[in-house]
C-alpha cells in the first residue's frame, strides 16, 4: 500500500511540476496558455 502512496506523491510532484513549466512556457508563448485554458 505505502508503494501506491509513493506513487501518487510522486505522480503529484510531477503534475506541479508540469504546471509550473506550463505558467513559465505562457510568459513566452500566448498561443499555449491558449490550450491550455481550452482543456
Amino acid at each position: 500500500m505505502n508503494d501506491g502512496k509513493a506513487f501518487i506523491d510522486f505522480f503529484v510532484l510531477l503534475y506541479n511540476a508540469g504546471i509550473h513549466l506550463a505558467s513559465q512556457f505562457n510568459d513566452h508563448i500566448p498561443a499555449y496558455s491558449a490550450i491550455t485554458i481550452n482543456r
